[in-house]
């Protein structure tokens, strides 16, 4: 007997490798059907400007230079922004999409923040904007940087809300972004079981980035196909995994930004603690802070009139 179950053990796994494969597959299928749904079903708002394969989709609303470019957190996507620039009035703004996320586009590579920030000064560029306001929201906080220490003559303040920046507090990744991260096999996760797991996950992490204040199901509904996509689920893993490196530079540089800049923070953040921008405002030479008693994470829908008071007054240190 025993010698018949070794016998029949390589079958048993050639099986098993069969029923694993096919289920992957089905999965795959199943989430192109879905990207193709979302592709013919939302349309981007915005414009898609750089080079094809690399192209940045921004949502710009007309006004006075210099303009405002608001920069989303990991996951996010432009439509985060939508009522704070409607609050801008006179003032030009942009709300972009970073590399992978949305509608922008990305090749399969981790990409610093460093390198978020040339893709997307490059894309804006082509729509005219040279001299900027950057308003980077959590993660958009380390590209914002990034911009400021390369580009300071075109950077003319900035405004960071709830900005992940403290190199002594590493932001905690949970077990599916860590795996997500993988070599190879993140990337066939992204585009089978991910996606079909992303639905049942959302909840939490909504209410965990509102938390204490109630989730905005609208914000929630709006964002949630477009950050459970396979390829936007890959690039947030990856973007996380790239952050690390890339603090020692940017944290080494805070005390060269010259631009006036504004920071906000939230009391009860459960994603990014004020620890981060507090070590941000003392790294940069005249950054105020204004910690918000009371907030979650997701600022610019709870508090919009904050972050649009935020900017101003930044500007107005122009």
């Amino acid at each position: 007997m025993v010698n018949a179950i070794v016998a029949g053990a390589p079958r048993l796994g050639a099986i098993l490798f069969a029923g694993v494969a096919a289920a992957l597959g089905a999965l795959w299928v199943l989430a192109l059907v879905r990207e193709a749904r979302l592709r013919r079903s939302r349309t981007p708002p915005g414009r898609l400007l750089g080079a094809r394969g690399r192209r940045i989709h921004a949502v710009e609303r007309p006004g006075a230079d210099p303009a405002v470019v608001f920069i989303h957190g990991n996951p996010g996507c432009a439509l985060d922004f939508a009522g704070v620039q409607e609050r801008l009035g006179g003032r030009r703004s942009f709300a972009v999409d970073r590399p992978g996320s949305g509608w922008s586009e990305r090749e399969w590579a981790a990409l610093s923040p460093q390198v978020q920030a040339r893709r997307i000064r490059l894309a804006l560029r082509e729509a005219g904007a040279r001299d900027v306001v950057l308003a980077g929201f959590s993660f958009g906080g380390p590209v914002a940087v990034a911009w400021a220490l390369e580009f300071p003559e075109e950077v003319k303040a900035m405004a960071l809300l709830a900005p992940v920046g403290d190199p002594a507090s590493p932001m905690e990744v949970d077990g599916a972004q860590a795996m997500l991260a993988w070599p190879v096999w993140g990337l066939v996760a992204s585009w089978t079981f991910a996606p079909a797991v992303f639905p049942l996950a959302a909840p939490g992490g909504w209410a965990k980035a509102f938390a204490p204040l109630p989730v905005n199901a609208e914000a929630a509904a709006a964002a949630s196909p477009l950050i459970g996509r396979p390829g936007c689920l890959w690039c947030t893993a990856q973007d996380w995994k790239a952050l690390p490196a890339a603090f020692g530079e940017l944290a080494a540089g805070y005390g060269r930004i010259r631009a006036p800049v504004e920071i906000l923070a939230a009391s009860e953040d459960r994603v990014v603690g004020p620890s981060h921008a507090q070590a941000l405002a003392r790294g940069i030479p005249g950054a105020n802070l204004k910690v918000i008693p009371g907030a979650g994470h997701q600022l610019m829908h709870t508090h919009p009139d904050e972050v649009v008071a935020a900017v101003a007054r930044a500007v107005a240190r122009i």
